[in-house]
C-alpha cells in the first residue's frame, strides 16, 4: 500500500479560504462519504481528523467552526445548529439531502427533550465500528443499548480507564485516543473498510429511520420544565411504545416505569370530568380548582393515607380533623397552622375544591399540556377514557407529592421514613394520537428531592 501522506499540513485561521478548503474533499484521506450514507457528523469528524491527523484546535481552519476544551464534539454537532451547519458547509453536504444527518431525524416523536439531554450528554458508541471510523447518530438514543449489528452493548467511556471518550481530544489528543493510551480508532481498518459500503448496517439503519419517521407522525412527547434523568425518562417511553425496533437493543429504565395500564374510575361520566378539569386546569393561573365529585374519595384516601403515618402528636386537633376522623390519630395541642389546612380537598355545598399550589408545578404544567394538545379527541369515546385516566394518574401523584413535600416543613421526622420521604415525581408523557384519536398515553415519573420546598 502506497504511503499515505497528509495533504494539508496546517491551516491558518485567518486564511481567508480556510472554510472551503474541504468543499471538494478528493484531496483528503477518507473525503468520500457516498459509501456510509448514515455516517453522523461525529463519525465524519473522527473519521477526517484521524485519517488526516488534524487536532481539535485546527477544527475551525479546517472545518469552520471551533470547539473549547471542556466541549465534547458529538454534543456540539448533535445541538448547536450554526457549528453543525459550518462543518455541512465544509464538506459540501447538504443537511437535509442526507438521510439521517441531523439529530431530529432519529426520534421517533413530536416534541422538546433536549435541554437535558444536552446537559447528560456523553459520547456513546460501538467498539467495533469506532474501529472503522464509523458512528451514527442511532448510538446516542437513551432507548438504544447495543450496535443492532455486531450485537455489542455501547460503551460511553474508556473501556481501560473510564474517563469520558472525548477526554483525550480536549487535551490535545487525536478524537478516541484516551489520556492512558488506548486507541479506539484504527487507521488500517478505517482505510480496508473506506472502499466497501456495510448494506446490512445501512439496511438497519433506513429501516429504523423509516420506523422513526412514521412514529412522529403519532406520536406527542410533553417534557417537563426539569429535565433531569431525561436519559432515563425517554428509555423508559420509547422502549414501552408499541413498534420500536426491538433488535437494536432498547433498554427500560429501572429508577422509574411508565404506567401503561393507568387506573380508571369506575361508574363516572368521562366526558362530565373532562369538562370540568379542562375548565379547571388548563392554562390555570387561578389558586383553587373545582373537582369531579368522582375524584374526591380517592384524593381524600390519599391525604388520609399519608396522615395517618407520619409520627403522632405532628398535627393539632384542627389539622388531623381535617384528614381524618377525630380520634383516629394521637394530637397536640396549639392552633392550626394555615399551609397544612389548605392540603385537604375542601367542600362547599355539594361541591370540592383543591387549592392547586398544592400541587408541584411540573405536574400542573403536564396537566395543562395534555389537556391543551387532547381536548379535540374528547368526543371518541377510547380517547375519553385514555385522557381521563392519565388526568387522574397525572393528579393523584402529584397531590400525594404536594402533601409530602409540605407536611415535610413541619415534620422533619419524614425525611427519614422510607415511603413519606419528600419527594417530587416529575412526569414525562408520552400520546400515540392516531387517525381516531388518543390510543396510547405513557408516563414516565422521575424523582427530585427538593429539600423540602415546592418550587
Amino acid at each position: 500500500m502506497a504511503t499515505l501522506t497528509r495533504t494539508h499540513s496546517s491551516f491558518s485561521p485567518k486564511a481567508a479560504s480556510s472554510r472551503v478548503l474541504l468543499s471538494s474533499l478528493g484531496g483528503f484521506v477518507g473525503g468520500n462519504l457516498t459509501k456510509t450514507p448514515y455516517l453522523s457528523p461525529f463519525g465524519a469528524l473522527l473519521k477526517l481528523t484521524r485519517l488526516n491527523q488534524f487536532s481539535r484546535k485546527e477544527t475551525f481552519a479546517a472545518f469552520g467552526f471551533r470547539l473549547l476544551s471542556r466541549e465534547d464534539p458529538s454534543q456540539v454537532l448533535a445541538f448547536s445548529t450554526k457549528r453543525l451547519s459550518s462543518f455541512s458547509s465544509a464538506l459540501g453536504i447538504e443537511p437535509d439531502a442526507r438521510p439521517g444527518w441531523r439529530l431530529a431525524n432519529w426520534l421517533p416523536f413530536q416534541g422538546d427533550a433536549t435541554s437535558a439531554w444536552k446537559d447528560s450528554w456523553r459520547t456513546r458508541l460501538c467498539l467495533a465500528c469506532a474501529r472503522e471510523g464509523f458512528h451514527a447518530w442511532l448510538f446516542q438514543l437513551p432507548w438504544v443499548a447495543r450496535c443492532p449489528w455486531h450485537g455489542t452493548r455501547l460503551v460511553n467511556e474508556c473501556p481501560s480507564c473510564h474517563r469520558p471518550l472525548a477526554a483525550g481530544f480536549s487535551k490535545g489528543r487525536p478524537l478516541l485516543r484516551c489520556e492512558c493510551g488506548v486507541d479506539l480508532f484504527d487507521r488500517r481498518t478505517t482505510l480496508m473498510a473506506d472502499p466497501f459500503q456495510n448494506r446490512e448496517r445501512d439496511r438497519a439503519l433506513a429501516e429504523y429511520l423509516d420506523w422513526a419517521s412514521a412514529s412522529r407522525t403519532t406520536h406527542y412527547l410533553l417534557p417537563p420544565a426539569k429535565q433531569s434523568h431525561a436519559s432515563l425518562a425517554l428509555a423508559a417511553l420509547v422502549s414501552a411504545s408499541d413498534g420500536v425496533a426491538q433488535p437494536l437493543g432498547t433498554s427500560q429504565a429501572h429508577t422509574f416505569r411508565p404506567r401503561c395500564g393507568l387506573t380508571r374510575a369506575p361508574c363516572t361520566n368521562k366526558h362530565r370530568d373532562l369538562a370540568m378539569l379542562g375548565k379547571q386546569f388548563e392554562g390555570k393561573k387561578s389558586s383553587i380548582a373545582e373537582l369531579p365529585s368522582s375524584m374526591v374519595r380517592p384524593m381524600r384516601k390519599i391525604a388520609r393515607g399519608i396522615a395517618t403515618r407520619i409520627p403522632p402528636g405532628s398535627l393539632f386537633p384542627a389539622e388531623a380533623k381535617k384528614f381524618v376522623s377525630d380520634g383516629m390519630i394521637a394530637t397536640k395541642d396549639g392552633a392550626a397552622r394555615a399551609d397544612i389546612l389548605y392540603l385537604p380537598v375542601q367542600t362547599g355545598g355539594d361541591r370540592s375544591y383543591l387549592f392547586t399550589n398544592s400541587l408541584p408545578p411540573s405536574s400542573l404544567t403536564a396537566i395543562g399540556d395534555l389537556i391543551q394538545l387532547t381536548r379535540a379527541m374528547w368526543t371518541d369515546e377510547a380517547s375519553a377514557g385514555q385522557i381521563h385516566a392519565a388526568l387522574r394518574s397525572l393528579i393523584f401523584r402529584a397531590y400525594a407529592d404536594g402533601l409530602r413535600i409540605v407536611l415535610s416543613r413541619y415534620v422533619p421526622e419524614l425525611y427519614d421514613h422510607p415511603r413519606l420521604a419528600p419527594w417530587e415525581h416529575v412526569p414525562w408523557v408520552m400520546v400515540n394520537i392516531d387517525s381516531v384519536g388518543v390510543s396510547e398515553i405513557r408516563i414516565a415519573w422521575t424523582c427530585e428531592n427538593l429539600g423540602g420546598r415546592l418550587t
